[in-house]
């Protein structure tokens, strides 16, 4: 347990502000492959502070980038197909993890 009010994570691949156990919990998501959710931008976030209340504040922001060019380094480079098609989808190539609602397919 810690005693911090805000828990800024990352790498589960989906952005989020939410509130849980009384703290605030955030995510960014991962530049390095799309939400899957169709969209082939990868997500990142920033985080700002209220000016008269010094809350905080976390704003979330789609990255367009050459994921077509990465896709191709990616095949140039001999690497398995899962994650260069999941670029040019936005789809995981793996969704064992995610809960049944969140998989596609």
């Amino acid at each position: 347990m810690t005693d911090a009010d805000i828990v800024v994570a990352g790498h589960s691949g989906k952005s989020f502000t939410a509130g849980i156990g009384g703290r605030l919990w955030h995510n960014a998501g991962v530049i390095g492959m799309p939400a899957n959710d169709g969209d082939v931008r990868t997500e990142y976030s920033v985080l700002d502070f209220d000016r008269e209340t010094g809350s905080p504040a976390f704003s979330h922001h789609r990255l367009v980038y050459n994921h077509e060019g990465a896709a191709r380094a990616m095949a140039d480079a001999g690497l398995p197909d899962g994650y260069r098609e999941g670029l040019l989808s936005g789809y995981w190539p793996n969704q064992d993890i995610l809960p049944e609602v969140e998989r596609v397919g």
